[in-house]
């Protein structure tokens, strides 16, 4: 470990520090100017920070299954279009907007969660 490393760590950056570390490995920190090092190590600590923040929150939220919106059965006798349930995953965007999505079906179907909705539609 280096000095900057370590001041990074010490500063409560360790995606900048990991990243540094990397960057320092592979040669690049020398190739690269100062503003495209910089943009690379604020995004570096950017992404840390958020995947932190989500592995935390989902640790928290202690769901009962650990599924993803792929994992949805999407056929015609359900009434589900894939690509609409598909287009809510990459942006997330439904949540930052506070949009509700209604997930209707039988009971059992319902406690199951996303892995087994009957449909799914903008509230």
């Amino acid at each position: 470990m280096d000095e900057i490393s370590n001041a990074l760590r010490s500063l409560k950056m360790p995606g900048m520090a990991h990243y540094w570390t990397t960057m320092q490995e592979t040669r690049q920190h020398d190739s690269l100017s100062l503003k495209d090092g910089l943009q690379l190590l604020i995004q570096a600590e950017q992404d840390s920070r958020t995947t932190s923040r989500n592995s935390r929150l989902v640790k928290k939220a202690r769901f009962r299954y650990q599924a993803s919106i792929s994992e949805v059965i999407c056929d015609g006798k359900r009434g589900v279009d894939k690509q609409k349930v598909l287009s809510l995953e990459p942006t997330c965007d439904y949540v930052r907007k506070g949009v509700s999505v209604l997930i209707t079906g039988a009971a059992e179907q319902a406690r199951a969660g996303l892995g087994r909705p009957s449909a799914i539609r903008p509230a």
